[in-house]
């Protein structure tokens, strides 16, 4: 299979997202199971979509056709660090 050497793509600009995401577990169990459980530290990269007062929106993927697969919205609430690898 030959790829085109195209480079149609249209999203520049790649972020990398520090931001607190909320943490859950599931099922039946005592109390004391749970003391522990608490948000978690976590970070995200990928081509901005979006960025407004309520949240940001990157994608991790985009084809050549402008589709894009693997997108994500975050609170910027939960944000604790935006910081842009490309403009």
């Amino acid at each position: 299979m030959e790829l085109e050497s195209k480079t149609n793509f249209k999203l520049g600009k790649i972020v990398e997202v520090h931001w607190v995401d909320a943490c859950a577990r599931g099922g039946w169990d005592d109390p004391e199971f749970y003391e522990d459980l608490s948000p978690v530290q976590v970070r995200t990269a990928g081509y901005q979509l979006k960025r407004n007062k309520e949240c940001i929106t990157i994608a991790s993927t985009e084809s050549i056709d402008n589709s894009i697969n693997q997108a994500i919205s975050i609170p910027i609430a939960w944000c604790k660090k935006i910081k842009v690898i490309r403009k």
